[in-house]
């Protein structure tokens, strides 16, 4: 997989990928059947192997109360999965006004994976607090479906409509792993030796298996009140069953195998979500603008049983979900729309399942059976416009997410550095994206001019050692891009952007950060004569403001040239080469309600590509 700096952020891919692959497709459409007057069928297999290679090191800062910390890592995993695939499509039209679509696909997976994990956490005055080495391996196979039924039916009355919607999804799961694990603890004030370190191993197995099974049906009935109205009756009925097993044993160092089991990281646990959900929507339609008002209640019954001690926490929950959508079209080729909407995201089967997770030891999770479904307010704001020439658009988007039940993680952390991360319900979180777009042909110099604004700003929190610390996030970026409009034999663009990045903590205000991202970019296509073409690409990053080591200063350049032969010009041979200055790098900054992390991951560098490339354009008999 070739090194790019493309992309919103101009990263490169943080692994390099090795792939394998082949499918076949199939189409046929016949005319009369047995039960209808139409029948089509699509069909595909496709396999593929993917060898995943990741090579990172990391800087995160923890923020605790009346301090921080370092933890530096070192990170290199190799992740080898063969999968198979079989997509189709059957769909029926047994009369002019009911139709049947079947929408199946079935996968299979069978992976084995490597990771060895280095860490080394320290205080800002150089005291170490612990260290750590992971070494864990794991291989294993599953199955994923997903099937789609639908049934749709028009009436003899227009704007009268029924449909029936069955959607299936299923996956089943084994996994074996092994984890061997040396950590060494210092006291609070970093004795390297002595009373005031703490040495701990780990040599053992785990045993993992996961089931789930989802079914949502869904109803919907439409009937036309008038020439503008139309009333919308809908019911949904929600079922997921989930079950999660994790069986760890320790090794015998008298028979060297792996026969000691482990209670305390052992869990058999399965979950159980189902709602029933009615509602109806009322639709608007006027001449320049319509409106649509729903409203749906949903009643839901949540079940995990903890198998491995025989005990259940059931919760019963009732939801008020209101949604509502105006638009409205002016003259001129402009249109803007607002729609507020409510959803409902239970808790995952990882997240409920009480277990200890300590594939890392420094770092362990658990699973939280008490956690409330996920309830959010959304307000979505689109508005564009474009003259009838198509010299000039203008495109404004809004989103604005909130809620007081997020999912977020909870974390513990000791004086030594050790932590332990739980997911919990928390209030407060609301996130505000918002981008703009504008652009224009000035045909006088034969190219367009496009302009690209972007910002946002969240809030959230998560517990740091049982204190609140809420976290706020802005992101502003302004972009501009210029691009040719010659007759297509020579093609060029120019664009830059530049961005800032800001995150306050309000348990550690000292720690707040900032940072700023710069990116250039220039491309050409070039048709030469003889049927050659040239192409050629460059990009240049810049970042400050980061950890010590972590900023990035670099160009990419890409350059390719092709040549296409044989009748319609149905082969082509390529040379590329990737990177020709070697400079190709991947740096990355997240920040989180309990953490700011750099990474930097090994990608490909400089190479080379030659293909052949043969077009299949027709086939016939």
């Amino acid at each position: 997989q070739p090194g790019s700096s493309g992309g919103e952020n101009g990263q490169a891919p943080a692994d390099i990928t090795e792939v394998r692959a082949g499918g076949v497709n199939y189409r046929a459409e016949g005319g009369k059947v047995r039960y209808g007057s139409r029948a089509e069928i699509t069909a595909s297999y496709f396999a593929n192997q993917a060898i995943t290679t990741t090579d990172q090191s990391s800087r995160r800062e923890y923020m605790l109360p009346g301090q921080s910390f370092w933890a530096d890592q070192s990170n290199y995993s190799r992740n080898q999965v063969f999968n198979q695939r079989f997509n189709g499509r059957f769909e029926l039209q047994l009369d002019s006004l009911t139709s049947i679509r079947l929408t199946p696909r079935i996968s299979w997976q069978k992976a084995g994976y490597h990771n060895d994990l280095s860490s080394y956490s320290y205080t800002k005055g150089g005291d170490s607090l612990n260290t750590g080495e992971t070494h864990y391996r794991s291989g294993g196979s599953g199955v994923n479906g997903y099937n789609n039924l639908i049934l749709m039916r028009k009436f003899d009355k227009t704007g009268r409509t029924f449909s029936a919607n069955l959607n299936t999804v299923l996956s089943d799961g084994r996994n074996t792993g092994y984890n061997q694990s040396q950590n060494v603890f210092f006291d609070p004030v970093g004795n390297p030796a002595g009373t005031g370190k703490t040495s701990e191993s780990t040599d053992q197995q785990n045993r993992q298996s996961s089931f789930s099974l989802q079914n949502t049906l869904n109803f919907s009935f439409t009937e036309p009140l008038s020439f503008r109205h139309k009333l919308e009756a809908r019911y949904a009925w929600i079922d997921d069953r989930n079950r999660q097993s994790r069986f760890v044993f320790d090794k015998d160092g008298e028979t060297n195998r792996y026969s000691l089991p482990d209670s305390l990281l052992t869990n058999r646990f399965a979950g159980t979500f189902e709602a029933h959900k009615a509602g109806a929507a009322l639709q608007t339609q006027r001449l320049r603008f319509s409106y649509t008002l729903g409203f749906d209640v949903q009643s839901s019954n949540q079940v995990s049983d903890n198998l491995s001690q025989d005990s259940r926490i059931e919760k019963q929950y009732f939801h008020w979900l209101p949604n509502a959508l105006f638009s409205y079209t002016f003259s001129g080729n402009r249109r803007v729309r607002l729609q507020y909407r409510t959803r409902i995201a239970p808790a995952s089967v990882t997240q409920l399942q009480p277990v200890i997770d300590n594939t890392n030891p420094i770092d362990i999770k658990s699973g939280n059976p008490e956690l409330r479904p996920e309830y959010f307010n959304t307000l979505t704001l689109s508005y564009n416009s474009s003259d009838n020439s198509g010299n000039r658009s203008l495109f404004v988007f809004a989103n604005l997410n909130q809620s007081d039940s997020r999912i977020n993680n909870a974390m513990t952390i000791s004086e030594n550095g050790a932590r332990f991360s739980q997911p919990v319900n928390t209030r407060g979180y609301w996130a505000l994206n918002s981008f703009l777009s504008w652009s224009r042909s000035i045909s006088p110099l034969k190219f367009s001019l496009t302009l690209n604004t972007r910002a946002n700003v969240s809030t959230g929190q998560s517990p740091i050692n049982h204190l609140k610390n809420q976290v706020k996030t802005t992101l502003l970026g302004q972009g501009v891009r210029i691009q040719s409009a010659f007759d297509g034999k020579i093609d060029y663009g120019l664009g830059a952007r530049l961005s800032y990045e800001q995150a306050s903590y309000s348990m550690l205000p000292q720690q707040n950060t900032r940072y700023w991202s710069q990116y250039m970019t220039a491309d050409l296509y070039w048709q030469l004569p003889f049927g050659f073409v040239f192409n050629t690409d460059l990009t240049y990053t810049g970042t400050t403001g980061r950890a010590a080591g972590y900023n990035q200063r670099f160009t990419l350049w890409n350059a390719a040239l092709s040549r296409q032969f044989l009748k319609g010009r149905q082969g082509e041979v390529r040379v590329q080469m990737f990177d020709i200055l070697n400079q190709n790098r991947s740096l990355d900054r997240n920040a989180t309600e309990a953490y700011i992390e750099d990474i930097q991951s090994v990608v490909l560098r400089r190479y080379f590509l030659v293909s052949l490339v043969y077009n299949l354009r027709k086939f016939g008999v």
